[in-house]
């Protein structure tokens, strides 16, 4: 997604698929980052997309995971 939360024109995927296939559209456009030197950039591609969907999804596993262990323990 860009600033304003819309699909980047560059994208592969701009239109609604397939239903076997989920979209899940994170910011990937001019994020922030370092070089490996220590000079801050701006990046745009699926590569800064990826790690915050993969930690949203971790979050969200570990939280119903953690609901149903309490679930368990009150019984």
């Amino acid at each position: 997604l860009d600033k304003a939360g819309q699909p980047w024109t560059g994208t592969n995927r701009p239109d609604a698929g397939p239903n076997d296939y989920i979209y899940a559209w994170r910011p990937g456009v001019r994020v922030p980052t370092v070089t490996m030197a220590g000079r801050t950039v701006v990046g745009t591609g699926t590569s800064f997309a990826v790690p915050i969907e993969t930690a949203r999804r971790v979050i969200d596993r570990a939280e119903s995971a953690n609901s149903k262990l309490l679930a368990v323990r009150s019984r």
